[in-house]
């Protein structure tokens, strides 16, 4: 039976909300939302980094990660200082507390993946994984041949 794009996309969101329902459940993960989860990950990662590369690497505006970093800063499990080459600049780390949330957080989040890919067999992990990786190669392709476009338009 053929499915519309629109059939596969609702599904797809569906399973998508279905996770964020597990999510809001789960007794893993802590305190904290996954996004700011996500930062504590590629700080414990890299280290000591910029706020803009790691807005970058991350795919987020630098207000809203500025936004999130603040937060973090409040539950006390990063810091910023200037960096010590240009003091201009601020470099955001870990707290001892943050790096102990990180991997608290990274053994919840794999029992958390485990919980909404428990219906699958190992095939059927396998097959959604190249699908979902097509899709998301394609649009990335899409969108820097976009953004080169335009870069080339204003030269």
């Amino acid at each position: 039976m053929k499915h519309t794009d629109d059939e596969l996309a609702e599904l797809f969101f569906s399973a998508a909300r279905i996770s964020q329902y597990l999510s809001s459940e789960k007794k893993g993960l802590s305190f904290l939302h996954m996004g700011q989860y996500r930062c504590l990950f590629y700080l414990e990662e890299h280290g000591s980094v910029k706020q803009k590369e790691m807005a970058e690497e991350l795919g987020i505006r630098p207000a809203s990660l500025s936004e999130l970093i603040s937060k973090l800063e409040q539950k006390g499990l990063v810091k910023k200082e200037p960096s010590p080459k240009d003091r201009r600049i601020m470099m955001v780390s870990l707290t001892r507390e943050g790096m102990m949330t990180a991997r608290h957080g990274r053994a919840g989040q794999s029992r958390f993946h485990s919980l909404i890919f428990e219906p699958l067999s190992e095939e059927e992990k396998e097959t959604l994984y190249e699908l979902l990786w097509k899709v998301k190669e394609y649009h990335e392709r899409r969108k820097d041949h976009d953004q080169s476009t335009k870069n080339a338009d204003f030269h």
